[in-house]
Formats: structure tokens, sequence, C-alpha cells
């Protein structure tokens, strides 16, 4: 894959995290990429050696996917917004547009909010809800604790055939992606490779047992009102894992968000890179010549 021969490695709070980087000449605005749930670094692999020839481009394997280091850590958004600012910290210092697909979205959204010093401008393509919002607090902790009793005996049965490169391409297809050409052996290799390294399953199962604590993940709705900086929400018209009327509804709501919908499903920047690319580029000009 083209971006594996940029990747480095650094250790962060003791583990490893594999990262990219490209454009260390360039004067445009840094961009740093945090990609979705079970995917890696490789998901932007038709955005960084694009963008990457205008802007100091960054991304990352957020800890637990990807490269980087399968940890029996206390998994959940809070982490994974400590290790992108930390990240930040380290290698760049000064603001940047920070670039989430799903997961990466709601991390990057969150990190905006709690480190402003950080962004300057977000692109979102999708964007999880979150926290779920109207059930009561003992019905939540009640069914968290059960689900967190069940998901063993759930989980690594499935895991493990779900991790097979076949199965993986069909749920593509069938699932994720809108163009089933857009899935190649690549693309299966990126979701395949991580599931087979050692302590996979067992991660996926500290995931999966956190994602049912309340503090797993925050609310969207006061985070998207806290912001100051200007935001891109790129929602693939085809989506069937996050409806297109959830992103539609917050561009409604929020004026400050700019509102885009490509011919995709959940993946538009790796199914119709060449808009994303364009849009980006177009977006990033614009909103830099108006600071």
């Amino acid at each position: 894959m083209c971006l594996v021969k940029q990747q480095r490695y650094w250790f962060w709070r003791g583990y490893r995290v594999r990262y990219c980087h490209q454009g260390s000449t360039c004067n445009g605005v840094p961009l740093v990429f945090v990609h979705g749930f079970g995917a890696a670094l490789e998901h932007w692999r038709y955005n960084v050696p694009v963008l990457g020839a205008h802007h100091p481009v960054y991304a990352l394997d957020l800890l637990g996917f990807g490269d980087s280091q399968k940890a029996a850590a206390q998994y959940g958004v809070r982490l994974w917004v400590a290790q992108v600012y930390e990240f930040w910290r380290t290698f760049i210092g000064q603001p940047v547009c920070l670039v989430g697909h799903s997961l990466g979205s709601l991390v990057s959204l969150t990190a905006a909010v709690a480190h402003p010093e950080m962004v300057r401008g977000l692109v979102l393509l999708t964007l999880p809800q979150g926290r779920p919002r109207g059930q009561p607090a003992w019905l939540y902790a009640w069914l968290g604790g059960l689900e967190r009793l069940l998901i063993p005996v759930v989980t690594l049965p499935l895991f493990y055939g779900l991790r097979q490169p076949a199965v993986i391409r069909w749920v593509c297809r069938s699932q994720v992606y809108h163009d089933p050409t857009a899935v190649n052996a690549e693309l299966v290799q990126m979701f395949a490779r991580p599931a087979q390294e050692p302590g996979a399953a067992l991660t996926l199962c500290r995931m999966a047992q956190a994602s049912s604590r309340p503090g797993y993940a925050p609310r969207v709705s006061p985070l998207l009102a806290a912001l100051q900086v200007p935001v891109l929400l790129i929602w693939g018209e085809h989506d069937r894992l996050l409806p297109i009327r959830q992103g539609r509804r917050w561009a409604e709501q929020f004026p400050h968000i700019r509102w885009v919908t490509l011919p995709s499903g959940h993946c538009p920047q790796d199914e119709t890179p060449l808009q994303v690319n364009q849009l980006l580029d177009e977006w990033l000009r614009q909103w830099h010549t108006e600071v």
C-alpha cells in the first residue's frame, strides 16, 4: 500500500502507535487524518498522497487498530482524543485541520472542543451520534452491565468468522460500500491483517465492553454547538450504517456547518476520492483566506 512507505512508529504511554507523514516541505495548513472503527491509516490511501502535495499531512492508527498496539487499555473516545492531542503536541505544535471518518469524526470533534488551540478546521466524513440521549441512567447502567457479561460469549466466536478475507469482502460490498468494485484486495487486506495479530480478539472484546459504558462517548449535539471553527460535513447518500437524515438534521440545526452529500456508501473518502479531495482543497482555500 502506498502509505506504508512513509510509515513510522511512535511510543505513546508505552504503547506502539503507527503513523505516516507526507508534505514536510509544504506551507499549507497541516492536516491530521483519523480513521474509523476497524480501519487504519491505509483507508486514506487516495487522499494523503494528493493533499500531501500542498499540505503537511499526517495519518495515524488509533490505539487498538491497524498496526498500532492491541493494548489492554481502557478504550473510549476520551483515550483516542488524548492520543490525537499528544500526537499533535509531539510532532506538529501548530493549529491543524482534523479530518475524521465515522468514529474518527467523533474523536476529531471531541478533540476540537476539548483542545481548541489545536484545531483551525474540521472535516467530518459521516458522524456517529455518540452517547444516546433520553434513556434513564439506571436502565442504561443495567443494560450496559448485561451487555458486558454477554459480549465475550458472543464477540469472540463472531470475530473469528468475520476476520476471514472472504467475509470481509462480502460485508464491505453488501453493507459498507455502494460501489462493490471499490472493494479491492488492498482494502480487504487493510481490514484483515490487523485482525490476525495476537491480542486482536481480546482488544475487540475490550472495545465492545467499553462501548456499553456511559463514559465511552459524548453526545454530539452539545459538541457541535460549542465549536468555534469551520466544519465541513460530508455524507454518503447511500450510507447504510449511518443514515443520511441524521447528518442533514445537524446541518440544519448548526449554520456553521457546510453540508455536502456524495454518491457513495459509508466511506466517501475511499469510494469517491476525487470529489472528496477536491472538496477539501477548495474548502481549505476558502476558509484559510477568511481567517
